[in-house]
């Protein structure tokens, strides 16, 4: 399971981060919590990690916001 988490993690991480951040119902912190402490026991980069949350998050919000004002103009 390590070696899957190591390959795709941080694949997974931006998923679930950027279609929550979107407005969908999944546990993008507790998948961030996850991946944090993965990165602690050497599986993940932290640095990796956290510019992989914050992207997700980033776009998700403007995939979000787009979405909500697709009909104002």
């Amino acid at each position: 399971m390590t070696h899957f988490i190591e390959d795709y993690g941080l694949v997974f991480l931006f998923g679930i981060v950027c279609l929550e951040s979107a407005g969908a119902w999944l546990p993008g912190e507790t998948a961030l919590i996850a991946a944090a402490i993965y990165a602690s026991n050497g599986h993940l980069s932290i640095t990796g990690v956290i510019a992989v949350a914050a992207a997700g998050a980033i776009i998700g919000d403007n995939i979000a916001s787009r979405g909500s004002s697709a009909g104002c103009g």
